[in-house]
């Protein structure tokens, strides 16, 4: 089995139950040809940037299952043709790739978590009383 991640675009004017039958319905499509689906995030309404379907806003919806290859196709198809679902894009993620990726962007988070303390010091103007004393007597 792989694993996916599929993006989708419902049309926003829809009714909450609506939605929620048109996610169920894609989850159950996924189940039904021997797939797991491991999270399903709403990520809300957006406004699209071009208009889709005479829409200019849409609901984001996305995926993240493992299926064998063969039941994409039958997703795909199903997406085509519901008419709720105004884009739609599935990716295939490459494991060792996508593991990758998230060690490489939390070492850079932890690097320039560590860096920003240090910088702040050093860019800090440092001054002893001494030379400040000085600086007033000059004046």
């Amino acid at each position: 089995m792989n694993l996916y991640e599929h993006l989708f675009i419902l049309d926003p004017n829809l009714e909450d139950k609506t939605k929620e039958e048109q996610i169920s319905k894609i989850e159950g499509l996924i189940t039904e040809n021997g797939g797991t689906v491991l999270k399903t995030k709403n990520l809300g309404a957006r406004k699209l940037s071009y208009t889709v379907k005479k829409h200019d806003k849409g609901e984001y919806i996305l995926l993240l299952f493992n299926s064998p290859s063969e039941s994409i196709s039958k997703l795909e198809r199903y997406c085509r043709l519901s008419e709720p679902i105004l884009k739609y894009l599935i990716i295939k993620i490459e494991k060792k790739k996508h593991i990758a990726s998230v060690m490489a962007s939390l070492n850079a988070e932890l690097s320039s978590a560590e860096a920003k303390p240090e910088d702040a010091s050093k860019t800090a103007p440092v001054t002893s009383p001494a030379i400040s004393e000085e600086k007033k007597e000059d004046v």
